[in-house]
């Protein structure tokens, strides 16, 4: 909860920035392997896929932050 916590507090901070979307990315991962360990540990592991929803997402968001980026640099160098 504390990983989770301060995740959601730098994604507050980085709001109007375009880094939002790497930390978007990391505090979605940090659900997931939050979601898959509690599964693991104390069920019996059968809805363990769907921890594959808030992986994907941040791969969703790791794009749109590389696109982002690679956007301002064509129109930099125009």
């Amino acid at each position: 909860i504390p990983t989770l916590s301060i995740a959601g507090v730098i994604v507050y901070i980085t709001r109007q920035t375009v880094d939002i979307f790497l930390n978007l990315a990391i505090l979605f991962w940090i659900c997931a392997n939050s979601f898959w360990m509690y599964i693991e540990f104390f069920t019996t592991g059968e809805h363990k896929l769907w921890a594959s929803i808030p992986f994907t997402l941040g791969f969703i968001f790791v794009g749109i932050y590389y696109y982002k980026i690679l956007i301002s640099k064509v129109s930099a160098d125009k």
